[in-house]
């Protein structure tokens, strides 16, 4: 008898220990990690299936916890008081909960956040099984959820609905706002609805090289079309294992394999919201990413410039007013126009030496000693100069990429 409670005890709390420690590693592992993962880790595709459905996720994890939890409270107290008549109901006040909360809850949950990576895809599917298992007890506790927050005249999200709502109300009314605020709170507002996959260059219009090409081919493309970086594949389009940037091709032999110049890249799946998306960039300097669908293949990529320009939209030009001649789109990484004052562009950092030209656009032609096309790279010092946008009268787009020593 006192093995066979000795097991119960054990078991129910590994149990506990599991609902808590699948439900914070599924909630802390990234998404893009599992998109990377899901096609050789069948854990990570069942991960992506749970994550899905979140409300079911976490009624499954807290039923299955608290059930545990009261199991072996019932079970361990009974057998207590069975072997320790006079002290067994003292022992188990005293002694269960630190040792259940301790070893089911505490330390698991905190592996589980240090080692989510590892956990997800292990976790996943028993996680899966038990949601099946557990799926009448967590309708029912779902329908009792919901019927309850209607009866007390609550939503399930009424603040970011209310805040849309008060925002889209402004916007049509267009009372307090002038036309560049409009314009602003337009593009934002339509913007936060995006996901990454409404913004992407999709996979079908992007000019991509195998692993095993050689710099020569990279160099041509870069000359033609003024890319900054090209993706590289492996075996199929859909597998992009990385980028090629320019500026690390510059001294290369053109001979050389494309593969010992690849850069990693991170990626992202293209259900990701686009303002969430832009966020965690900024913050993580990246300015280029590939992203995924939700079986791990390539689809399309996303830059910096294309989630600001979802915003902002071509500089703003269509408002007809002077705004910022510039973009920064990451460290040492500026898109302008050509119209932008030299002073200004030594206000970010681009310096430019004085002349008889005022702009950016000037200077550029100065040193090309006519009207450069779409494409053309120039150096000046620690700069690498690329025309994005020209038409045989002028040029009206720059992008200025600081070269590493």
């Amino acid at each position: 008898m006192k093995l066979i409670s000795s097991l119960l005890f054990i078991i129910f709390l590994l149990g506990e220990a599991f609902f808590a420690a699948a439900e914070i590693a599924l909630i802390s592992v990234g998404e893009a990690w599992l998109h990377k993962n899901a096609r050789k880790n069948f854990g990570a595709r069942v991960a992506l299936i749970l994550l899905k459905d979140p409300e079911r996720l976490l009624a499954t994890t807290l039923l299955g916890l608290n059930l545990c939890v009261i199991a072996n409270g019932v079970f361990t107290t009974g057998f207590l008081i069975e072997f320790f008549p006079q002290h067994g109901a003292f022992m188990a006040l005293l002694g269960l909960p630190p040792v259940m909360l301790l070893f089911g809850q505490i330390i698991p949950k905190n592996l589980a956040r240090e080692k989510a990576e590892t956990l997800a895809p292990i976790l996943a599917p028993p996680l899966y099984l038990a949601s099946r298992l557990l799926f009448p007890l967590i309708f029912v506790v779902s329908k009792l959820v919901k019927k309850t927050l209607e009866n007390l005249g609550l939503s399930e999200r009424p603040i970011p609905s209310m805040l849309r709502e008060e925002l889209k109300g402004l916007l049509v009314s267009g009372e307090e706002l002038e036309p560049m605020e409009k314009a602003a709170l337009a593009r934002l507002f339509e913007f936060s609805g995006k996901t990454v996959g409404q913004v992407m260059v999709p996979l079908v219009r992007l000019k991509m090289l195998p692993d095993r090409a050689r710099v020569e081919e990279a160099l041509r493309i870069f000359a033609h079309y003024g890319f900054s970086r090209i993706p590289v594949f492996r075996g199929r389009v859909y597998n992009i294992i990385g980028a090629v940037r320019a500026q690390d091709l510059l001294d290369a032999p053109k001979d050389g394999l494309l593969s010992a110049y690849i850069q990693k890249v991170p990626y992202i799946p293209e259900f990701k919201p686009a303002a969430e998306t832009l966020s965690e960039m900024q913050k993580s300097g990246e300015d280029f990413a590939v992203v995924v669908d939700e079986y791990g293949a390539a689809v399309g990529i996303v830059t910096l410039e294309d989630l600001v320009e979802e915003i902002l939209g071509d500089f703003w030009d269509e408002l007809e007013m002077e705004l910022k001649p510039f973009i920064k789109l990451g460290s040492g990484h500026f898109l302008v126009k050509a119209f932008m004052e030299i002073e200004k562009a030594r206000e970010i950092g681009i310096e430019l030496p004085p002349g008889e030209y005022e702009t950016v656009g000037g200077f550029v032609l100065k040193i090309a000693g006519r009207i450069p096309k779409t494409g053309e790279k120039f150096r000046h010092r620690d700069w690498e100069i690329r025309v994005r946008k020209a038409t045989p009268m002028a040029v009206e787009e720059l992008e200025f990429v600081k070269i590493s020593r």
